[in-house]
């Protein structure tokens, strides 16, 4: 019996390799096969001691008990890795994981959703925005919109020291400095919003405003542009056009001096559409499980699908860097 049990350990041992020189990572596989080897050669260790018959029926011997057990909590620990492995994976195709330093800036408020002009940041969750200095250290500014729930997208302009902060409830101009209350400037939800100098877009439930800001208010054309759905992300390209995104397309529109809207073109995509990022010809879309579509939108009135990457899962969120995409899935 211990000449079993040793044997068992013995291989409990051997089946554990080297680390993997890539990427410095045992394989989950054979480490968990041995963790459950071991633990069967406990069972086993404790069945032996135990003070009762142990020839009241089949496979009831020491012997037979230890192969048993070790066996097949080796196996189903093999199982377990090998499913932990595949995951790891999928996850790090191209690389390993990294580990960066940073500073660290507690807040008081469940953040979700950051936004950052030059030096500052803006960190929006369930009661408000928190303003901190990016550089040279993480400062904490102040916190603005306090009390204001359901925040649904949030511009910080760095230059001319304003907040904007929408919600479902409407658009909230504040100020960087002091600690004057904000300014309701559009009432009803507010899906998104981008600044462009002193004009604003924001995307209602139903339509696209324009307006321009003028000290502790916004002045705004009194005609809207109905979208076809809901809209999920604005971005300007310059100051004359305006990429709009809704849950099932990608849209060019043209702002003229006067604020007035006119479409361009448009290009129809698969998928619940989420994120933009536009740089030079280039538009990335996160379309949820339909993964990531590039666009090229050096032609606003004709926009077209140039690629689509659809491994990941789910695709959250992209960002467009040098010649880089960054994918959050």
């Amino acid at each position: 019996m211990k000449r079993a049990l040793l044997l068992l350990l013995a291989i409990a041992l051997v089946a554990t390799p080297a680390p993997v020189n890539a990427q410095d990572r045992l394989p989950r596989k054979f480490l968990f096969a041995g963790i459950g080897v071991g633990i069967g050669l406990g069972i086993t260790a404790a069945y032996s001691a135990g003070n009762f018959s142990k020839n009241i029926g089949w496979c009831t011997s020491p012997e037979c008990v230890g192969i048993v057990s070790s066996v097949g909590f080796g196996f189903v620990g093999y199982l377990v890795g090998r499913e932990v492995d595949q995951h790891y994976a999928l996850r790090y195709r191209a690389a390993p994981p990294i580990s960066l330093q940073g500073n660290t800036r507690a807040l008081r408020t469940r953040a979700t959703t950051l936004a950052l002009d030059r030096s500052l940041l803006a960190a929006h969750g369930d009661d408000g925005v928190e303003l901190v200095a990016a550089l040279p250290a993480l400062a904490y500014l102040g916190h603005r919109g306090q009390g204001l729930r359901d925040v649904t997208g949030t511009a910080v302009d760095d230059t001319r020291q304003r907040l904007l902060l929408g919600t479902t409830t409407g658009l909230y101009l504040y100020t960087l400095s002091g600690d004057a209350p904000g300014t309701r400037v559009l009432s009803g939800e507010t899906a998104a919003v981008a600044p462009r100098g002193e004009r604003v877009a924001v995307a209602t439930a139903t339509a696209l405003r324009i307006g321009t800001v003028a000290g502790d208010s916004v002045s705004w054309r009194a005609d809207s542009t109905t979208a076809a759905d809901r809209i999920t992300a604005l971005r300007w390209q310059r100051d004359d056009l305006l990429w709009v995104l809704t849950e099932s397309a990608l849209w060019a529109y043209g702002v003229s001096a006067d604020d007035s809207v006119t479409m361009l073109g448009r290009v129809d995509l698969r998928g619940s559409l989420r994120r933009l990022a536009v740089r030079d010809t280039l538009a990335a879309i996160a379309a949820g499980s339909e993964g990531v579509y590039l666009v090229d939108i050096r032609t606003p009135a004709a926009p077209r699908e140039i690629a689509q990457w659809s491994e990941p899962r789910y695709v959250y969120d992209v960002a467009l860097w040098r010649d880089a995409l960054a994918v959050a899935a």
